[in-house]
């Protein structure tokens, strides 16, 4: 990845609604905890149909997805501290990314329980297995980072809903994102969708509304082209294959997917992890960015070149697919998969 350091402002602000997407191809690019242990046992907590649980720890501060007694995925939704001896490893240079972190998804499990996700890698400490945060966050003149957790940073707020939707079982969660860990600039709600795991594989549905509490917020990729929206740092893989595709415009249908596969650490097969676009994601399709030597591949917003303003009467919405395959990916199967996905019915911009 680039140098952390942010370019100056330069680059026009536009709304989301009113910037065509461009395609862009930039250069290419552990162990889980047993989570059971830690569940609060009494504490109440919702359970859908085939075993699908969401639970909290018994510190209150994460919350467990699980099917049948086996983890699925750990959402963060309290602050996490670096672990003990962890800056030690970091260099001097690095360790000012070394920060607390909060709203963020790891582990992440594959389909024979093995760990899909990297949090608090040496390299990169900043990144944190499946996360939303742009690394040019501004406020009228000001910059900072959300995504290497420099000037702005996603604080809880209240404790997250978890409601059963057919199904599947969902969880709701609040954040405001904090200038300098004091003034509120971005009211934030994710969703995590978790559905029954199928012959297939497992889906995910990830939804996130973004509000701006003060006039002036944008959001924007490094330097404004390179990575930022929806991060996945992976675990090492071997065997590693990266594939992506978005369909031209004009094309029926236009989907957008793409999909990193191997063999994971503690996994007994190839296994993939896909991700695909929804039609109604604003600047949709967005570009697809990786780097292969961090195992990582996300779809990026937003349109690069540009800045995106957040709205003060309305949330902007950005959703994505997660589907855990075994095997390689099919580019038939992942399309049909994407036009499921795709008639799912638009979000409603008001709640």
């Amino acid at each position: 990845m680039q140098a952390l350091q942010p370019l100056p402002p330069r680059h026009r602000l536009r709304s989301p609604a009113r910037i065509p997407a461009k395609p862009f191809a930039p250069p290419a690019i552990v162990a889980a905890a047993c989570l059971a242990a830690l569940w609060a046992g009494p504490v109440p907590a919702r359970a859908a149909e085939g075993g699908l649980a969401c639970r909290p720890t018994a510190a209150g501060r994460d919350w467990v997805f699980s099917e049948n007694g086996r983890a699925v995925l750990t959402y963060h939704h309290g602050v996490v501290a670096p672990p003990e001896g962890f800056l030690e490893q970091v260099s001097a240079n690095n360790r000012r990314y070394a920060r607390a972190r909060a709203d963020y998804i790891h582990p992440l499990h594959g389909l024979d329980g093995e760990v899909l996700t990297h949090d608090w890698p040496v390299d990169h400490p900043h990144h944190r297995g499946i996360y939303w945060a742009w690394p040019e966050t501004m406020w009228g003149e000001r910059m900072g980072d959300l995504h290497a957790l420099q000037e702005v940073f996603a604080r809880p707020t209240g404790e997250p809903e978890v409601t059963e939707r057919g199904e599947a079982i969902e969880l709701r969660a609040r954040h405001r994102w904090l200038w300098q860990e004091r003034t509120p600039v971005v009211a934030e709600t994710a969703v995590i969708r978790v559905y029954p795991v199928r012959p297939d594989g497992r889906r995910i549905d990830l939804e996130f509304r973004l509000r701006a509490l003060t006039r002036g917020v944008t959001i924007a990729r490094r330097e404004t082209r390179l990575y930022g929206g929806l991060n996945l740092r992976l675990a090492a893989v071997a065997g590693q294959q990266i594939a992506f595709t978005n369909a031209p415009a004009g094309s029926e249908p236009r989907f957008s997917w793409g999909d990193l596969s191997g063999r994971f650490p503690g996994g007994r097969r190839i296994t993939g992890l896909a991700i695909l676009q929804h039609p109604a994601n604003p600047e949709f399709p967005g570009d697809w960015v990786q780097y292969p030597e961090l195992n990582w591949l996300q779809p990026t917003f937003p349109t690069a070149g540009t800045r995106c303003l957040l709205p003060t009467d309305r949330p902007l919405v950005l959703r994505y697919r997660l589907w855990i395959h075994p095997g390689r990916p099919d580019p038939a199967a992942l399309v049909a998969e994407w036009q499921r996905y795709a008639r799912q019915t638009k979000p409603d911009p008001a709640q």
